[in-house]
């Protein structure tokens, strides 16, 4: 099969989720530590328990405000209308198009990553149809 552009996409968002998570992790594990280190509590549990909720307390706030901002910036007009027409059955319309891709970018081979893998051209794969057996 050849290498798609959708395909692409839904490796590079993986990519992304994995290596932002693991500096948000850091992040928080530091500010744990940090909070568990400076904890005058009597004993060893109740330092850990201080700590881990600093960094439970800083994860909420930034989980928080990312919800406002995702709320705030995305435009929810296109979504309805996009709900609608999938209502109706109906494909998106005219003014639509700017969520769809072009023609050109549907399910064809992305020549930039075939250079990349040595210039092969790997074959794409179409169904056949199936033959009656009557």
């Amino acid at each position: 099969m050849g290498i798609y552009p959708d395909d692409l996409a839904s490796g590079l968002i993986n990519t992304v989720q994995q290596v932002g998570g693991a500096p948000g992790l850091g992040v928080l594990a530091s500010i744990a530590s940090s909070a568990t280190k400076s904890s005058q509590a009597s004993s060893q549990a109740v330092a850990l328990t201080h700590g881990f909720s600093h960094g439970f307390l800083i994860a909420a706030i930034v989980a928080i405000i990312a919800t406002l901002l995702t709320l705030l910036l995305i435009s929810n007009r296109d979504s309805r209308e996009h709900a609608r027409a999938a209502q109706r059955g109906q494909a998106p319309s005219s003014s639509d198009r700017h969520l769809r891709p072009p023609e050109a970018a549907q399910r064809r081979p992305c020549p930039h990553i075939q250079s990349a893998v040595g210039g092969r051209q790997p074959p794409i794969h179409r169904p056949q149809p199936k033959k009656d057996q009557s």
